[in-house]
């Protein structure tokens, strides 16, 4: 992979600002809260570490990334476009949250290639990037040869806030990924204090 500058991640990150930006205005709906506090570090991830293809988005030892907050959609199709995943157009960015737009309120898998789960609810991203490291742990174990290149060998990242771990199944599948000691699972938490019901210390402290 290219050596990227700080100044060609800082483009990209407040170019993907730009375009939620422009999508949540556009479509008088959204969550521009997300896509503007986390476009730093979505735009690392995605150039300096995740190992993912973007002309092939089922490739089947790719690291898979959940956004388990579906309302940070707008940062997930931004990324898309400049990735060049699915041919992703500015057309389509424009047609964010409009019926039959493969750009949906909420990214939905089957709608918009490359996104891995549906995620639903808050909190059940984060339950799913547990499920799909353990599906690697066994996949690995199935067919990974000692003393042989590892046919299996992904990472799942996991973009969570607030209001997932304000929900108790976050908790659950959060112990179950520690008994099992999910090595290739990192939760990344955007901890901006702010949920659905306002600051985050109205219902946790934890």
């Amino acid at each position: 992979m290219a050596k990227i500058s700080n100044e060609e991640l800082k483009l990209a990150a407040n170019t993907i600002r730009c375009l939620a930006a422009d999508m949540i205005e556009k479509a008088k709906s959204g969550h521009p809260g997300a896509p503007m506090g986390m476009a730093d570090l979505a735009t690392s991830l995605w150039l300096k570490y995740i190992d993912i293809d973007p002309k092939d988005v089922k490739w089947a030892n790719r690291d898979r990334l959940v956004f388990s907050g579906g309302h940070a959609s707008a940062l997930v199709y931004a990324l898309f476009h400049l990735a060049g995943v699915a041919n992703l157009t500015l057309d389509e960015l424009k047609n964010f949250r409009q019926y039959g737009s493969r750009c949906a309120g909420h990214p939905e898998r089957g709608v918009m290639p490359g996104v891995e789960v549906t995620t639903g609810p808050l909190g059940q991203g984060i339950a799913m990037a547990v499920g799909l490291a353990v599906a690697e742990r066994m996949a690995a174990a199935r067919d990974n040869v000692d003393g042989e290149d590892a046919v299996v060998d992904n990472r799942t990242w996991c973009f969570c806030g607030d209001g997932d771990l304000e929900e108790g199944i976050s908790h659950e599948a959060c112990s179950y990924a520690g008994l099992l000691k999910l090595d290739k699972l990192v939760l990344i938490y955007d901890s901006n204090n702010i949920t659905i019901e306002g600051r985050a210390d109205l219902a946790m402290i934890d």
